[in-house]
């Protein structure tokens, strides 16, 4: 996804415009926490993908001499 799609993304999702203070005080500092945030997020989910991914490879597909 390009950056500034993530970017939009992530400012659409982090939106303050609904929460109960309206826009926050200081709406770089805001923007700089939810962008640290969605970066910490999408490392986890990086981190989990590439532990648990070894563990859904089938032992048949690894060896295709099995089906000759």
């Amino acid at each position: 996804m390009p950056p500034r799609r993530r970017f939009r993304r992530l400012c659409w999702r982090r939106s303050p415009a609904g929460a109960p203070g309206g826009v926050p005080a200081n709406p770089a500092a805001w923007l700089t926490t939810a962008a640290k945030n969605y970066a910490r997020d999408a490392a986890r989910h990086k981190r989990i993908v590439d532990r648990k991914a070894p563990l859904l490879v089938e032992t048949d597909m690894i060896n295709p001499e099995a089906y000759r």
